[in-house]
């Protein structure tokens, strides 16, 4: 399954479940008061047109991030070793 995205105005949208997001986001850790204020502000500046911006629940974001490591799998052929547990 290859993540289909579609990028425009700052946004990416994923085209498996429909959802946009902030393309770049931050990679600054915020406090539940500071990542507040980011998405209000994402909100007043009506990111990519729209004013409903929300952070994604733990079960988008795992998506998200299963999605793109199965395409950087298929798109650099990464192998990863095996792991045998022996007991």
């Amino acid at each position: 399954m290859i993540l289909r995205i579609m990028a425009m105005a700052g946004t990416v949208t994923d085209r498996n479940t429909g959802l946009m997001w902030q393309q770049s986001g931050t990679d600054k850790s915020m406090s539940d008061h500071e990542k507040d204020d980011y998405v209000r502000r994402l909100n007043s500046e009506s990111l990519g047109g729209y004013n409903d911006w929300r952070l994604p629940t733990l079960e988008e974001l795992a998506s998200l991030l299963e999605r793109v490591l199965i395409s950087l799998d298929i798109l650099f052929k990464v192998n990863y070793p095996k792991l045998t547990i022996n007991i």
